[in-house]
């Protein structure tokens, strides 16, 4: 039998939001200021799932995708603007073998701030 370690070892996973910390609100066609951008790769496993808030519903934003990049919004954006509340949205990713077992999973939190009072 397998060890856990070597079976985890089998799934190499990246998850990351730059800026991790973004003022409401911010622009998701890239202007400025910028939306923040979620990144991810996977090596290894059978399956990918990617997911987390978006056009205003706790999983508005999924993907399958072994790698890549999304600018972020957690609520529905008046194009290009994204205004979500200020408070604390996770993104997870999960990545399965062929037989469905977890073979490892990321979080990533994004921290959206209120703007400063002038």
């Amino acid at each position: 039998s397998r060890s856990i370690a070597a079976v985890l070892a089998q799934a190499v996973t990246t998850l990351t939001i730059q800026p991790s910390e973004v003022i409401t609100p911010y622009h998701i066609d890239g202007s400025a200021p910028a939306a923040p951008i979620l990144r991810w790769s996977v090596t290894g496993g059978a399956s990918v799932r990617v997911w987390g808030p978006g056009d205003g519903r706790p999983d508005g934003f999924t993907s399958n995708q072994r790698q890549g990049s999304a600018a972020l919004c957690p609520v529905l954006p008046d194009d290009p603007v994204c205004s979500p509340e200020p408070g604390t949205y996770e993104y997870r990713i999960e990545v399965r073998a062929a037989d469905g077992s977890a073979l490892g999973a990321q979080t990533a939190r994004l921290t959206i701030l209120a703007p400063p009072i002038p």
